[in-house]
């Protein structure tokens, strides 16, 4: 017997928290009955596109919607559902746009239909017509869906509406993540995971590891990190990741003669490894939902300080995370983080328990999720 194919509607499948979410889901779930395929809006190639081809799956590329207009997306995703499936679901991930997605779905006799948020915020202004479009959109995606799912509470309201949860369509699931890799690195020598990664032994790390774009606020981080020098000069900073204002902070840092101090690594694999070198993670970001990454610096024991704009379902109540005011100084911001550099870490049975308990666990995760696909 075949197994059940399920489509992902994503923009590009890099290594975003989104998509770092569902590759976790992907890895883990029983491929033997069920199968991913993804619907892309990007001919570049993405991050987990050979992994996701080695897993069994298939990438699709539709025309932008905002590029191409929403007719040649339509008619192109239409064909696929057509000629691709027969699919058993379309698990949308693209914010408001999963109504137009879904509405597709539901005129193909899709069976299951999900809308799934991973965010608070659309990361647009605020005016008449994009008003118009959230309420449009909305409207679509509590006309067409038959699952909406939120990574938080926060999310799920932002999309779904405050009242959404007297909706018996929407529940939480948790971003989770495989706890393996943290577990057995836990016994290595933090010194050898610098030494295999080409970081200083003896110097403090800060680290953040995100996407360069607005919402992730690295100009914070820079000032953020400015402070912590003059106070402590043995501290270096390690950013993870690429994207559109990547040259704007290699700038920055420049200016700044900070050069020697900050190592950006680009786009990696080895994030448990990465998060094992690290001292304190930093995370200033504008908006969020429950970033991945955060629950993966807490299974590393990372002492965790971020921005109050993020959902406070990030915490896994521990002693190590800390929320300040997105509006305080960076001198306050360093004062905090000079703090946390002392931090001995948690052992890992209880990083394990925490997480577990507060249903990060993937294996929990996909046990849920495939429910919603059976």
């Amino acid at each position: 017997m075949k197994p059940i194919r399920i489509l992902h509607v994503v923009r590009i499948m890099n290594r975003g928290g989104a998509e770092t979410l569902i590759m976790n889901l992907y890895r883990q779930i029983d491929r033997s009955q069920i199968q991913f395929d993804f619907a892309v809006s990007s001919d570049k190639p993405g991050d987990y596109d050979n992994e996701i081809r080695e897993l069994g799956g298939r990438i699709i590329i539709h025309p932008h919607p905002t590029t191409e207009g929403i007719v040649a997306f339509q008619k192109s995703f239409l064909n696929t559902l057509r000629s691709h499936g027969p699919y058993q679901a379309v698990h949308s991930h693209v914010y408001t746009f999963s109504g137009f997605v879904l509405k597709i779905a539901k005129k193909e006799n899709i069976p299951v239909r999900v809308a799934h948020c991973h965010t608070t915020q659309d990361g647009h202004g605020h005016n008449p017509m994009r008003a118009m479009y959230r309420w449009y959109a909305r409207k679509m995606i509590l006309t067409y869906s038959n699952h909406m799912i939120g990574c938080s509470k926060a999310a799920s309201e932002a999309l779904f509406g405050k009242n959404c949860f007297s909706d018996p369509r929407v529940q939480v699931l948790a971003n989770g993540i495989d706890l393996e890799p943290y577990k057995a690195l836990n016994s290595q020598a933090k010194s050898e995971v610098r030494r295999r990664l080409g970081l200083p032994v003896d110097s403090r790390i800060i680290g953040h590891i995100g996407r360069f774009s607005e919402v992730k606020n690295h100009k914070k981080i820079i000032e953020i990190f400015e402070c912590v020098v003059k106070a402590r000069p043995d501290t270096q900073l390690v950013l993870v990741g690429d994207g559109p204002l990547k040259a704007a902070v290699e700038e920055d840092v420049k200016n700044r003669g900070l050069g020697k101090k900050i190592h950006f690594m680009g786009v990696r694999k080895e994030i448990p490894e990465i998060l094992k070198a690290m001292d304190v993670f930093l995370m200033p970001s504008l908006f969020e939902g429950v970033p991945v990454v955060l629950i993966e610096a807490q299974a590393s024991g990372l002492p965790c300080i971020v921005a109050n704009t993020i959902t406070k379902a990030a915490d896994l109540s521990s002693s190590q995370f800390k929320f300040l005011n997105l509006e305080d100084s960076a001198e306050h911001w360093a004062d905090e983080v000079i703090d946390f550099l002392e931090n001995d870490l948690p052992e890992w049975d209880m990083r394990e328990k925490a997480i577990q308990q507060a249903g990060y666990d993937i294996r929990t995760v996909v046990n849920k999720l495939s429910a919603v696909y059976m």
